[in-house]
């Protein structure tokens, strides 16, 4: 369909939408409206890899394809649509025909992996496909070039006198060349110097704030790909790494029941899952919505019967910043793909034919030393 403003990409007038026959950076916008389903699955991020090619930095590209997950609630609803036209296309003729499939976050995370940044809907302003309720509408920009420094960024950590060097190995390897500056207190109250850390930063301007922890291991391109998904996903507010707890065989977030109760094998495999708690290990922030938060944060609650023990029902800062984030409307995402380590101290010791046996201090505190090294 011809549009005002754009040049008509189509075989009827015997153009083809791909490969586009057109030099790289030289379209200011990209328009598809129901067109990318009609690849082959397979084929769909070659297609998008050469539209954003002919995209200028800075220039957008406009996606919309029938939305699957809008279907099979019209068909669990058992209301008279033409499903199948709508999954498999209309047949008039040779090209009428799909071959692939999407939802809002497939296509999101499909924009996201070429590249693409502030991911958005949009609403087509006359009346075709894009218009109609099955339609799945997103747009991304194409960076206006590569990120080469991240001076917009504040890192702040709290920290107590003495702790593991590789940390901080970590923080130079990356931050020299990111040009990040880094502010560090130190003292023994390690939620209160953290906030004030953050104010520090908030008052210095900056845009977004990167959290970190003494015992967290990351490379430069963890750092990168936590700010590349602020830039992709604008509906997230904070986006925190993937780690492990120390001495346990869980992860550092929490989900609401709601989400629970919907998650499966797909959930974790996207770029980023909407979580209610995470952690301040490797957590970027955007820092108008710290700016906004209200204060005081990270107060720590004890048991209904005033206990601080495990198990006991406490509420401990961090967790508490999380339930007051959330209070306020505002969200939490973890990065899927971001996974970095967390330091654990371990005791190694000789077995009696002197292969190791590793042991964790916990492990320790409660047993004492291996049986198996017992002699």
């Amino acid at each position: 369909m011809e549009r005002e403003g754009y040049v008509l990409v189509d075989r009827s007038v015997g153009k083809e939408a791909y490969p586009l026959d057109y030099p790289d950076d030289s379209a200011d916008e990209i328009l598809s409206s129901h067109v990318l389903e009609h690849f082959p699955y397979e084929k769909v991020m070659d297609v998008l890899r050469d539209w954003t090619r002919v995209l200028k930095p800075g220039g957008v590209l406009k996606i919309a394809v029938p939305d699957f997950a809008w279907v099979c609630e019209q068909y669990g609803k058992q209301n008279d649509y033409n499903l199948q036209g709508f999954v498999m296309g209309g047949h008039i003729d040779d090209n009428d025909h799909h071959d692939a499939i999407f939802d809002s976050d497939s296509l999101k995370e499909m924009l996201a992996h070429v590249g693409l940044q502030r991911l958005a809907p949009w609403k087509s302003d006359i009346k075709d496909c894009a218009s109609l309720p099955l339609s799945c509408n997103y747009l991304g920009y194409k960076p206006s070039g590569p990120v080469l420094a991240l001076e917009n960024v504040r890192a702040v950590l709290a920290t107590p006198r003495f702790g593991p060097v590789m940390h901080f190995k970590c923080v130079l390897d990356s931050f020299t060349k990111l040009r990040i500056r880094c502010n560090i207190i130190q003292g023994c109250f390690w939620h209160m110097q953290l906030c004030e850390c953050i104010e520090e930063a908030l008052d210095e301007g900056a845009e977004y704030v990167l959290t970190l922890d003494y015992d967290s291991i990351f490379t430069i391109e963890d750092i990168l790909e936590l700010y590349h998904l602020m830039q992709v996903y604008p509906e997230a507010d904070a986006i925190c790494a993937l780690q492990s707890k120390r001495g346990d065989d869980t992860v550092l977030i929490g989900m609401s029941e709601e989400e629970r109760a919907i998650a499966n094998s797909m959930t974790f495999a996207r770029n980023l899952t909407k979580v209610v708690t995470g952690h301040f290990g490797c957590t970027m922030f955007r820092a108008d919505k710290l700016r906004s938060q209200p204060r005081p944060w990270m107060v720590p609650k004890p048991s209904s019967d005033g206990l601080w023990n495990k198990g006991s029902g406490c509420i401990h800062p961090d967790i508490q910043f999380w339930h007051d984030w959330a209070a306020e409307k505002k969200t939490l995402y973890v990065a899927n793909k971001v996974v970095i380590g967390h330091m654990e101290e371990k005791i190694t010791w000789p077995s009696p034919n002197f292969t190791p046996i590793h042991q964790s201090l916990e492990s320790y505190m409660k047993t004492g030393k291996p049986a198996e090294v017992k002699r």
